[in-house]
């Protein structure tokens, strides 16, 4: 079959530049380290969607939203609210 054109799109590049500036580990494409409940390795910090993943769509990106909703709820909920820092 003749073919009229072909279209490649370059690798995307994720926009990472807060997740840096945290101090986030990203991999060698610069998508953001992630652990499965989308943890970042600077504690308190969770990054989810696009920036994750090459894999990411809309409702993986949702997904994400709830993991880490609910481990950012659960790690308020094991604060110590009395401690100074």
């Amino acid at each position: 079959m003749p073919i009229g054109a072909l279209f490649v799109a370059e690798w995307p590049a994720p926009n990472n530049q807060l997740a840096v500036e945290l101090g986030c580990a990203v991999d060698e494409h610069g998508y953001v380290d992630v652990d499965a409940m989308k943890r970042t390795t600077v504690p308190d910090v969770w990054a989810i969607g696009d920036v994750t993943s090459l894999r990411s769509n809309m409702s993986m990106s949702i997904t994400d939203g709830v993991l880490a909703a609910v481990d950012c709820n659960t790690a308020l909920l094991d604060r110590d609210w009395n401690e100074t820092t």
